[in-house]
């Protein structure tokens, strides 16, 4: 899936080139005489317009797809972990879960910001007094997770790594303090 994600990815970068990314010297000077990348030269504007239309909706089909397969993912790893407590893999499975938890948690943040910067900019041009509540990062799960897999598991050869992780969401949701005594 990230093979065709990023192939998609680069055909439509490719499309999209700015004029200035891919010039060629026909002159002296290259501010005066330059000539636009020839494969831009093939197509029109409407073609180029819709094959950024048609890949557009191909990588939200696949951002689609790759977030069903990671709920279904977290959902078979929990099922797992209340299966099989006592599986010498547990600590692997663990720290999966509290990756798949971060990402979740990090996209959520992200469209978050996105929803708060656009309610902000229709604010700002309606000129209405509103209090907007700035997003925040909320990295329980996963923390909880690596504290878990630090108390229940302190011989695995992965603590190192959950503690690592522990630190390193506590510097990103603001808590450096406790982040730098982990480290």
């Amino acid at each position: 899936m990230k093979k065709t994600y990023s192939a998609l990815l680069m055909l439509v970068v490719s499309l999209m080139v700015q004029s200035g990314t891919a010039q060629q010297k026909n002159g002296q000077d290259i501010g005066i005489n330059v000539k636009i990348d020839s494969l831009l030269d093939t197509y029109s504007i409407e073609e180029i317009v819709k094959f950024r239309n048609y890949y557009q909706q191909q990588v939200e089909q696949v951002e689609k797809k790759k977030i069903a397969l990671r709920e279904q993912t977290i959902l078979n790893i929990e099922k797992f972990v209340k299966d099989n407590p006592e599986s010498k893999a547990l600590d692997r499975f663990l720290m999966r879960l509290a990756e798949l938890y971060y990402e979740k948690a990090n996209e959520t943040f992200l469209s978050r910001t996105q929803r708060y910067d656009q309610s902000m900019a229709e604010r700002d041009s309606s000129q209405v007094d509103s209090v907007l509540q700035e997003p925040k990062r909320d990295f329980s799960q996963p923390l909880s997770i690596y504290e878990r897999l630090i108390t229940e598991m302190p011989y695995s050869h992965l603590v190192d790594d959950a503690y690592y992780n522990k630190a390193y969401l506590l510097e990103e949701i603001g808590k450096a303090d406790s982040a730098f005594q982990i480290y």
